[in-house]
């Protein structure tokens, strides 16, 4: 079974798993802590710190390495724990992590495409309105998910209908580089036996990460070992959909990275990495998908199938009939509103598929940033795909 780290993306073995002390009694009569904190220079670098990071011992096992270990002694006090963690970066590993396939979803795309709004409506979705159809529980697998994501995520957005904060670069501030690790578990018919279990990742990457080459290759190493690349297009971005929309007197963002240099930076650190010859193709999942449609409604003809909910909820299965239909007409329109050079691009991967989305359904007040109600289309595509392709859900014709 792969095991992949989901922090800094390295490739695990068991001798790469090492424990962290969890020792944190004072002793009364010095007020010391039993087992002292310690330098720890691996986290410090994973987070890019400037200062000394503090934290429990991180130790070694004695095992042979062949056998994932479940506890560790620790050489200082003497406590058993069973906090895993890479050796690599030092960070906490999910629990069950090793006794479950695991797949890391690389959401990436210029600054302002509505990347963390896209995570935001997914999660929401398969978590309440997938979770049945589907027959799974998802799970988040850490504190730091639940927290980061009540507060960066559904708290701002859903109770407080306010638009979210654009990601800051890992570079700033090294939480961005923390990602969301959930546990899917898939049930059989009778919902009584667990059948499958696979741990997502998702990582909610800032604008500002793919706009260079090095930065890339530095920050966003996760890109490399991904099972599934979703790849967001703003179509407002596009110079012949701005000048049409201006005319209709919307209001625009202001003009970002070209798709086509990130989509050309990703293909290459892939294959630097991978040390791939020039004439190989990526076998990693690439899905391609304009956010914001709701703004384009006008845009689309009456026949559009966007216009058509997504059906993959009603049969439980990946609908294959609708996919081939969104996937032919949303490519057509990569090729209408943003040239075909973009499309032979995607043709680096030996799967890509194109697809059309709204995180959010409507558009956003100007003023207050709110969102007066998120109504999300067809957000789960892309992924549904990509939990098709990897061989998590059937599809069905």
């Amino acid at each position: 079974m792969k095991m992949i780290c989901p922090y800094c993306s390295r490739p695990l073995k068991a001798r790469n798993i090492m424990f962290k002390c969890m020792n944190n009694i004072i002793d009364t009569s010095t007020g010391d802590r039993k087992c002292p904190q310690v330098e720890d220079e691996v986290l410090a670098r994973y987070r890019n710190a400037v200062y000394p990071v503090f934290n429990n011992l991180v130790f070694e096992t004695k095992g042979l390495g062949v056998s994932l270990p479940k506890e560790g002694c620790c050489p200082k006090c003497g406590e058993i724990s069973k906090e895993r963690v890479c050796q690599f970066c030092h960070n906490e590993l999910p629990a069950f992590f090793g006794e479950s396939h695991n797949i890391t979803i690389a959401v990436i795309g210029a600054k302002g495409t509505g990347k963390s709004h896209y995570i935001a409506a997914l999660k929401e979705i398969l978590d309440n309105e997938l979770s049945d159809p589907f027959n799974y529980a998802m799970i988040a697998c850490n504190d730091d998910t639940i927290k980061r994501y009540e507060e960066n995520y559904r708290k701002p957005l859903y109770n407080d209908h306010q638009v979210l904060k654009e990601t800051e670069s890992s570079v700033v501030i090294y939480n961005t580089k923390m990602p969301l690790i959930y546990m899917m578990e898939f049930f059989d018919k009778t919902r009584k036996k667990i059948t499958k279990t696979v741990t997502i990742t998702f990582f909610d990457t800032a604008g500002e990460n793919l706009d260079s080459s090095q930065t890339m290759l530095a920050e966003n190493q996760y890109i490399v070992n991904s099972d599934g690349i979703i790849m967001l297009l703003d179509p407002l971005q596009l110079p012949i959909l701005r000048k049409e929309l201006q005319g209709n007197g919307m209001l625009l963002p202001t003009a970002n990275t070209d798709s086509g240099d990130i989509l050309d930076r990703t293909i290459n650190l892939i294959k630097d990495e991978k040390k791939m010859g020039v004439k190989a193709i990526i076998d990693i999942p690439l899905a391609v998908a304009f956010t914001k449609m709701d703004a384009l409604m006008d845009q689309l003809p009456k026949s559009s199938y966007f216009r058509n909910p997504s059906p993959h909820r009603m049969i439980g299965a990946f609908d294959i009939d609708d996919f081939n239909t969104i996937n032919g007409e949303m490519r057509s329109y990569v090729e209408k509103w943003n040239g075909g050079g973009f499309v032979q691009k995607a043709n680096a991967f030996k799967d890509s598929a194109f697809f059309g989305l709204s995180s959010l359904g409507c558009n956003p007040d100007d003023l207050g940033g709110t969102v007066p109600v998120v109504a999300p289309m067809r957000v789960e595509d892309p992924f549904l795909w990509l939990l098709y392709k990897n061989k998590y859900i059937p599809g069905t014709k």
